[in-house]
């Protein structure tokens, strides 16, 4: 059973929604009522209703989650820094920036991953880390830890002249986390280009993205 439940991270993680508390808070009586009144059968029929109610919710959530047709610009409260979600015309997303807080809270564990798992996004479009400050990157490693990704637009390569931190810096480790996710998201096939390949205007979900610089 721990085996099974471990191959479904995402789905014992996702917070209900207000509707589907209430679907909840108006099922669980009615459950109750049928065990106690016929049995384990009782409750089966009895939850049906419930779990369809469950489901259609759901799907509610995740169509409003994933807007179509237009560009919805998110941004997150996450103190210093940025990071910024945009909803794209045809339902996929791009995130720009992580925020992150060297030796305060993890904004990607208390902050990003949440919000994500509440705009039910399992998948990014793009992720775009705008500049080598901890501020900007540190988030990522664990808010978006378990997320696929199809491109990243990096500007910490070393290539680029991204500065680099004292050694054993609490910087120096966000920067390892972020690299160590950079890798595994490559490992994975994430196309990840440099700042002479974003330069420039793309075409991405429906919507122009224009970069004037790194």
């Amino acid at each position: 059973m721990a085996r099974f439940g471990a191959k479904l991270p995402t789905l014992a993680t996702l917070p209900p929604t207000p509707l589907e508390l209430v679907v909840l808070a108006l099922g669980f009586p009615v459950a109750c009522s049928a065990l106690r009144a016929g049995g384990l059968r009782a409750l089966a029929r009895a939850s049906v209703p419930t779990l369809c109610a469950l489901l259609a919710a759901e799907l509610a959530h995740r169509w409003e989650s994933h807007p179509r047709g237009h560009v919805r610009l998110s941004h997150l409260d996450i103190g210093q820094g940025d990071s910024a979600l945009i909803d794209l015309p045809d339902g996929t997303a791009i995130l720009v920036d992580s925020g992150g807080i060297v030796g305060g809270i993890d904004v990607g564990e208390r902050v990003l991953g949440p919000f994500l798992r509440a705009r039910r996004r399992d998948r990014l479009r793009l992720v775009v880390v705008t500049h080598p400050h901890p501020d900007h990157f540190g988030g990522l490693a664990t808010g978006a830890a378990t997320l696929a990704v199809d491109e990243i637009w990096d500007t910490l390569a070393e290539e680029a002249g991204a500065p680099q931190a004292p050694h054993a810096s609490p910087v120096t480790g966000m920067q390892e986390a972020w690299k160590a996710w950079r890798s595994a998201r490559r490992a994975a096939g994430t196309t990840v280009r440099g700042p002479a390949e974003i330069c420039g205007e793309h075409v991405l979900g429906g919507a122009a993205v224009r970069v004037l610089m790194p």
